[in-house]
């Protein structure tokens, strides 16, 4: 076994899919479409199996107005209540019969479940020229108990080449649980997530979004136990097309959890994340509203952590209000532009703005002048001795410590190799790991390491807020990587950990900081 250190160290859809289009629709002017054959029932299937879904059980309906549902418009449309639909569209001056409404599509499909604990929606529609989309998903979940899981999951994807794309969709979550007893054991749990794609050459494309988690718990004589209450809503979405594109989401999660105590545990996990992209015109809008309104009692410190997560690209404007309500206490962050990126994290009643971000892109290469937003300063020659442990290192921002102490040496004097050309100081555990806590206020820092033996190891790095690089393969000769991390907003480093698979230790060196000298 070789080591680095010169100076001797050892060591299936269950709703419905409704796909609809005219044949041979698929002209050039549309980037993302292509000619599809759907004259016949194998070309059909064939289309089906494209796009991954079985074609086992599907009605095909062929007419002017196509209808998967429950309820029929009436005369003059083609009509189904099965669950998995094809829907063909003629060409359009085949139309005939009423309009389903004032400004409805051509193919409509809805998606209706009001039962079960796990839900979920998938609709796939394509429309040829002249014809056009609508889709609507409405889940609903209900449910009572000491124990409660309720998931929901929908998927809508809409294709048209003139035509106007449409969805309505609402997602609903109740659940309670109750209890008299002088000890409680409650536990709620839910999970609501969707994606929608709309592209269209010139179409109009609309997109209004509800989700709505409401969990209460309530032991009004109970004196011990546990309540925890968490729930995920999550949203994802792309509307591409000339025409006008528009998206409004409203996310709201409200636990109530309620107890005599004083000994009763209460814990509350209030994530929501949005993740958007609009592109084709520049009067695009998108409007999200992210809500948390939690209430407790009976424990007097309860365990409360909300994160809002708005991400938005948009050829017009983006539209963010993120709002924290813990007990009364209100905060609100809003954000407005055509590129958002916010994150807004509460701890009980206390509210940052600004999230930590790993980049390692650089790999093996020199460090570059920049990490995320930030100017980069490289730290100086260390002036404490060689093959000397070393509780820290001052550099441009103030002074960064180790737990536990490192050897303070330099590649080629007491460290053999690195990456890139690297002559200088780098610091040798021969543990697996080390904790690099940063001067306050540190906005960006960079560090390599390198594990210390001559072959493929994995290296993680991880911030305070438990932002990890995940395990990345260092290799031990000449391989020192890159690990970067930066805080966005109000966010700001504290301390980083790394961790080797190399029994025999590490080193770290090559530092740099934002450069911000503090005060």
């Amino acid at each position: 076994m070789t080591f680095k250190r010169l100076l001797g160290i050892i060591g299936a859809l269950c709703a419905v899919a409704a796909l609809t289009g005219s044949v041979g629709a698929g002209a050039a002017r549309t980037p993302t479409k292509h000619a599809i054959n759907l004259s016949t029932n194998a070309a059909v299937k064939q289309y089906l199996r494209s796009l991954g879904i079985s074609p086992r059980g599907v009605v095909i309906q062929r007419g002017a107005r196509n209808y998967a549902g429950a309820h029929c418009p009436g005369k003059g449309w083609n009509c189904t209540t099965a669950r998995r639909v094809i829907q063909i569209a003629a060409a359009a001056s085949a139309r005939a019969g009423r309009s389903f409404s004032a400004t409805g599509g051509t193919n409509v499909a809805s998606c209706v479940k009001l039962t079960g604990s796990s839900q979920t929606c998938s609709i796939t529609q394509v429309a040829g020229n002249g014809f056009s989309n609508k889709a609507t998903v409405t889940q609903v979940i209900g449910q009572s108990g000491q124990t409660l899981n309720g998931t929901q999951g929908a998927q809508v994807t809409q294709t048209s080449t003139n035509g106007s794309n449409t969805v309505q969709l609402d997602q609903v979550v109740g659940q309670l649980s109750a209890s008299v007893a002088a000890s409680v054991n409650q536990s709620q749990t839910s999970t609501q997530t969707f994606n929608i794609t709309q592209t269209s050459t010139s179409g109009a494309q609309t997109i209004k979004a509800t989700q709505t988690s409401g969990q209460a718990e309530t032991a009004p004589k109970a004196i011990t136990g546990t309540q925890f209450a968490t729930g995920l809503l999550e949203a994802h979405f792309l509307q591409t097309s000339a025409g006008l594109s528009t998206f409004a989401l409203t996310q709201t999660h409200a636990p109530l959890l309620q107890a005599k105590g004083p000994n009763v545990d209460q814990t509350v996990v209030d994530p929501m994340r949005c993740c958007s992209n609009q592109s084709g015109n520049p009067n695009d809008t998108v409007n999200l509203k992210q809500n948390g309104i939690v209430k407790t009692s009976g424990d007097a410190t309860p365990n409360i952590t909300s994160l809002f997560e708005a991400n938005c690209q948009s050829s017009g404007n983006c539209t963010v209000t993120q709002t924290s309500n813990v007990n009364g206490v209100i905060n609100t962050n809003t954000a407005s532009g055509s590129t958002i990126s916010e994150t807004f994290t509460c701890a009980g009643s206390e509210c940052t703005t600004g999230e930590i971000v790993f980049d390692g892109s650089p790999g093996t290469a020199a460090p570059p002048s920049t990490l995320g937003p930030y100017t980069m300063t490289p730290f100086g020659l260390d002036p404490q001795g060689l093959n000397v442990n070393v509780s820290g290192v001052t550099g441009p921002a103030g002074t960064i410590a180790f737990a536990p102490a490192l050897n303070h040496l330099r590649v080629g004097q007491g460290w053999a190799t690195w990456s890139h050309g690297y002559t200088g100081d780098v610091y040798s555990n021969p543990g697996t790991q080390t904790t690099i806590t940063l001067p306050p206020g540190t906005k960006a820092f960079y560090f390599y390491a390198e594990p210390n033996q001559f072959q493929l190891l994995s290296v993680e790095a991880v911030a305070q807020d438990g932002t990890t690089s995940g395990p990345i393969n260092v290799q031990g000769d000449s391989g020192a990587q890159y690990f970067g991390f930066y805080g966005t907003g109000d966010a700001t480093l504290a301390s980083i950990t790394v961790t080797t698979a190399d029994p025999t230790g590490f080193a770290v060196g090559e530092f740099g900081i934002d450069g911000v000298v503090i005060g």
